[in-house]
């Protein structure tokens, strides 16, 4: 009871705080006249006519709670007016003189019920139902409060005509407020407040403003129950140097990409028109003969010339063809294409929840629900899908270059300079263009009450970029990422240069490659351990998913480094070699593939399901909790490459042919893309939303489905244009052969 009445009351308080933002705002000049005064008791006396209707004992019971607090404010109400003409001057210093007469003139217009000065009465954000549930953000109305134009009708007798005259426009701010003295049971909040302003008035007019309003609530209440922490006011912005140099790139790929096509296109066609037409075909050669060409005119392509090439490498057409084509190769470890999918479906299922709130309008409900739902472990658990894209990332890493090694005549011949660059030159091109792309120009293409009109990491990309080039962002400067979600692309490189310290190893002598692979694991293994335990970390997630905040101590000392992360992928590494020893033809009887399959589906839902805990009735030791995360990751992804040794030796049964489905190849291509974008493509929808969603599982699952197939969408597009012109330059440059 006593906490229902605390949040009562403060819904009370901050509904009264509108009320004297607008009484402040009638009082803000020095010297104020009479008239505003009557207007400020005029307040007074509607909050009597309050006093009166709930006296009335229409609200029953409430009017016990509200009754005193109004007679309070009424009470009050005349020594704040006197106490507000005293300190007007200290008020005014934090506003501009034109941002105070346009306020002033806003209220003088609503009082005459002019429509624009009503509308921007009506923007404003208001508390709405579900608060108790978690309802912390009322935005208003951003597009009403944008689209606001004040305009004053001069005196026809002092003018020629009664034209109105434009004198400003709206202007959106958010104002987030911190909750102060909430009882321990309430999850910590930020509220946020859509006020709508002239555009005279800047970010620190209006803080001043809500400062002035909150210092005079003392006068209302013992212990002021809020206090302003922020303020940012939607403006105007227009594009910098940064923003310029990347139009500048982006148009010079859209041109590089357009002469490809063209070239591409016209080529075929002439070729097309050739072989249809042997009149023409006999002139060819007739011209060819005469020019003292030697080769044929089949290969006489103009598209196998250096320059030619060039182009072609940057063609829509023949790019695009082959992202989604379905031809798959022999020998290819066709159940990956599955597994990559799925786990991709998987990472960005996560984030829709953990991004989803930004707009959750009954967070406390929401996660009071999910919190003792076992099926919610998927989600709040859902950091191991990232760790199946370790294992693959290892597994083809062995599988492919113990082939190479041998192909070439073993370790001596094999050109490891190559080896590390072209990972570098596949991974780093769409990332560094995505990287410049989300942090200096994405903030210019869109609006909303909850869009951060400064970029996403601008200053973090701006001074600490080098860090992601150079793929060491989980090292150094982890509390100023640059796109936070790469901290997984940094790991992938810094477990790839490793790499051969394992390989090698493992292709002189399968006893000598086993004790370093333990090695390994032994020192990805302990870490992880030991940090839990020295610092009490829970084996869960205590924040279900991201839902309920992002635990930074968790996430920089033990989530993003390569000592605690690397076990998957050695795992992998180890599944690799297998596959390449036994050239994927072990042989299982059903004992064993029954046995695999069993050992397998029991790890991997022990390490999802294992540490459901609702009520908190059988909580982890500290001891135990430091065993699982130590392992939990690496177990994991013993599972999954069981999975994909039965599939590769047939022994996948049904599950090989699903996950060998032959439309799971372009989408398996487009995952590094894909996982490049969808944050990017989250943040943009979920901040230019203009309201808050009371979320249900359903409107989540309509979000995801949206999500991913715009996530893919963007991806394709971003592939066609930064990854696929890469790799072709790549191999007519350097003349890589294609792998049969």
């Amino acid at each position: 009871m006593e906490y229902n009445l605390f949040r009562v009351n403060f819904i009370i308080k901050l509904f009264c705080f509108l009320v004297l933002l607008l009484s402040m705002i009638l009082t803000q000049q020095v010297g104020s006249n009479s008239l505003n005064v009557d207007k400020l008791f005029a307040i007074a006396n509607s909050i009597t006519a309050v006093q009166n209707f709930l006296n009335g004992g229409i609200i029953n019971g409430s009017s016990q709670l509200v009754l005193p607090f109004l007679q309070q404010m009424q009470r009050g109400l005349g020594d704040v007016v006197n106490q507000m003409k005293q300190d007007s001057i200290k008020a005014q210093h934090g506003l501009n003189d034109v941002c105070l007469n346009h306020t002033n003139l806003m209220l003088e217009e609503l009082m005459q019920r002019q429509g624009w000065a009503m509308q921007m009465i009506d923007a404003l954000g208001k508390p709405g139902s579900a608060f108790l549930d978690g309802n912390v953000q009322w935005l208003g109305s951003y597009d009403q409060c944008v689209g606001v134009e004040a305009k004053l009708v001069i005196d026809e007798s002092k003018v020629n005509s009664a034209t109105p005259v434009h004198v400003f426009k709206g202007r959106y701010c958010l104002a987030r407020f911190s909750v102060l003295s909430v009882p321990s049971s309430i999850i910590p909040v930020s509220l946020s407040v859509g006020v709508c302003v002239p555009d005279s008035c800047d970010d620190n007019s209006v803080r001043n403003l809500l400062q002035t309003v909150n210092t005079a609530a003392g006068y209302f209440f013992e212990n002021s129950s809020i206090a302003v922490s922020d303020v940012v006011c939607h403006k105007t912005i227009k594009y910098d140097a940064p923003a310029i140099g990347v139009i500048v790139v982006l148009w010079a790929v859209l041109a590089s990409l357009t002469i490809g096509t063209l070239y591409d296109v016209i080529t075929r066609f002439r070729q097309n028109s050739v072989k249809q037409n042997p009149k023409l075909k006999e002139e060819n050669e007739t011209i060819a003969s005469f020019s003292h060409e030697e080769e044929k005119p089949e290969k006489n392509k103009q598209w196998q010339g250096k320059l030619g090439e060039l182009f072609v490498s940057f063609s829509i057409y023949t790019n695009g063809k082959k992202l989604l084509s379905t031809k798959q190769a022999a020998g290819a470890l066709t159940s990956i294409n599955g597994i990559r999918f799925l786990s991709m479906s998987w990472v960005v299922l996560g984030h829709s929840y953990s991004a989803s709130a930004l707009i959750i309008q009954n967070m406390k409900q929401f996660l009071d629900v999910k919190s003792h739902q076992w099926s919610f472990m998927a989600i709040s658990n859902a950091t191991i899908s990232v760790d199946s894209f370790f294992l693959l990332s290892g597994l083809l890493v062995a599988y492919l270059t113990l082939r190479e090694i041998k192909k070439m005549g073993g370790i001596k011949k094999f050109r490891w300079g190559m080896f590390y660059f072209h990972r570098f030159w596949r991974l780093t091109p769409p990332y560094m263009l995505l990287l410049v792309t989300n942090s200096f120009l994405l903030k210019y293409w869109f609006d909303g009450p909850l869009w951060n009109q400064d970029g996403f990491d601008t200053e973090n990309c701006k001074n600490y970029w080098w860090t992601n080039l150079l793929y060491i962002n989980n090292l150094v400067h982890t509390d100023k990422t640059c796109m936070i979600w790469s901290w997984y692309l940094a790991n992938d490189m810094q477990f790839f240069v490793l790499s051969p310290l394992i390989l090698i190893p493992l292709y002189i002598s399968p006893v000598a490659g086993t004790v370093v692979c333990i090695i390994f694991l032994a020192a990805t293994t302990v870490p992880p351990g030991l940090i839990s335990y020295d610092h009490n970390y829970p084996p869960d997630n205590p924040h279900l998913g991201g839902l309920a905040g992002d635990d930074n101590d968790v996430y920089s000392k033990l989530y993003i480094k390569p000592y605690c992360r690397m076990g998957p992928y050695i795992i992998g590494l180890i599944t690799g070699y297998i596959l390449y020893r036994t050239d994927c033809r072990l042989k299982i009887n059903k004992i064993m593939n029954f046995f695999g399959w069993t050992v397998a589906t029991g790890l991997c839902l022990t390490v999802l399901y294992g540490i459901y805990n609702p009520d908190n009735t059988h909580t982890l030791s500290r001891e135990l909790a430091s065993v699982y995360t130590a392992t939990f990751r690496t177990a994991w992804g013993i599972g999954v490459a069981w999975v994909v040794i039965a599939c590769a030796t047939g022994n996948g049964g049904i599950i090989n042919s699903i996950l060998s489905w032959r439309a799971f190849m372009p989408l398996s291509r487009l995952s590094y893309c894909t996982y490049l974008v969808h944050p990017i493509v989250f943040y943009v929808c979920f901040e230019t939303l203009r309201t808050t969603l009371p979320v249900t599982d359903i409107l989540l699952v309509f979000l995801f489905a949206g999500n991913i197939v715009i996530s893919y969408v963007v991806a394709y597009i971003v592939s066609l244009a930064f990854e696929s012109p890469m790799m072709g330059l790549e191999k007519v440059i350097l003349k890589r052969k294609k792998r049969k």
